[in-house]
């Protein structure tokens, strides 16, 4: 059986629910698009202290739809997530939970491939967001999560 890795590294996009302009608050929906079409995230994309997840499972919560409005704590300026254009959309989401791909090599035996993990990446921050195939996140923004979760 060939791996999730293999497979989209072959087609070299990923599944991703994204946004590519900014919509009016409380206008999300009628933004969003769901495709393939997003450039794959590979172990080339992740710097020293990040690990590359395969996602099993994301959330949707109300930061996500803030951020993605640009309304996050009220629309405050240095807190909001990058303006996504058209050639730079903007991918949703912050929590995932997922299966380690791949480790930067700084991680050292914090992590291992084929690990089962959790967390957060904060989107306010710039890490990118979860609602896709692959995402790369930093070791700070992980947990261990237990086999019987996923």
């Amino acid at each position: 059986k060939q791996s999730y890795y293999k497979t989209i590294i072959m087609n070299s996009t990923m599944n991703a629910v994204y946004i590519k302009d900014r919509p009016e608050v409380g206008l999300l929906g009628d933004n969003v698009i769901i495709d393939r079409s997003l450039p794959f995230l590979g172990p080339s994309s992740i710097k020293h202290d990040q690990v590359l997840i395969k996602v099993k499972a994301t959330s949707m919560n109300v930061d996500d739809l803030h951020l993605a409005e640009g309304a996050f704590l009220g629309g405050m300026p240095g807190m909001q997530t990058h303006q996504n254009t058209p050639t730079k959309p903007l991918v949703l989401g912050s929590d995932f939970a997922g299966v380690v791909e791949a480790v930067g090599s700084k991680v050292g035996d914090s992590f291992q491939v084929g690990q089962r993990v959790c967390g957060l990446n904060a989107r306010m921050l710039g890490h990118v967001g979860t609602w896709a195939g692959i995402v790369h996140s930093k070791v700070s923004c992980c947990s261990y999560s237990r086999s019987y979760l996923f």
